[in-house]
């Protein structure tokens, strides 16, 4: 994702008439600078790498505030909660390792055949869903051939 991307939030934000706070503004960059997801300690990190320096009671309000006006998705991967800046235009899935904890995004989804057969079996009418694959990623699997067979 882009510089624009992050603008395009930043000025839908000052639309509503919300504070863009150093954080806010520096959260959403670092989510748009990687598909990977990532914990509070990277993003607290990748921060202060671009010197936004703030607390990480801070980071963490600004996640929850970014959660809850639906701009981040927080994710709990093995028993770790990790952040992505939602795509509002795409529908991902993510397929993570569960050595390394690095994350792939997936585009595939069967959502849709799913929907049907949950509905006409359980008359049970989803609206939402999420799909996290776990295994292991190519280079685990490099490293560590003969324990994942």
């Amino acid at each position: 994702m882009s510089g624009k991307t992050v603008q395009a939030i930043v000025n839908t934000l000052k639309g509503r008439g919300e504070k863009i706070t150093p954080a806010r503004k520096g959260i959403l960059e670092v989510l748009a600078s990687t598909d990977q997801l990532l914990n509070v300690a990277e993003i607290y990190e990748a921060l202060r790498t671009n010197g936004v320096f703030v607390n990480y009671s801070t980071v963490y309000r600004t996640l929850d505030y970014l959660s809850k006006n639906n701009l981040i998705e927080k994710l709990v991967v093995t028993g770790e909660n990790k952040y992505k800046l939602l795509k509002h235009r795409e529908h991902i899935h993510h397929l993570i390792c569960k050595k390394c904890h690095s994350t792939q995004p997936f585009d595939y989804c069967p959502y849709d055949d799913l929907k049907d057969i949950i509905k006409a079996k359980t008359n049970f009418l989803p609206l939402e869903h999420r799909l996290e694959i776990y295994g292991y990623c190519e280079e685990c699997q490099k490293k560590h051939n003969s324990n994942y067979k």
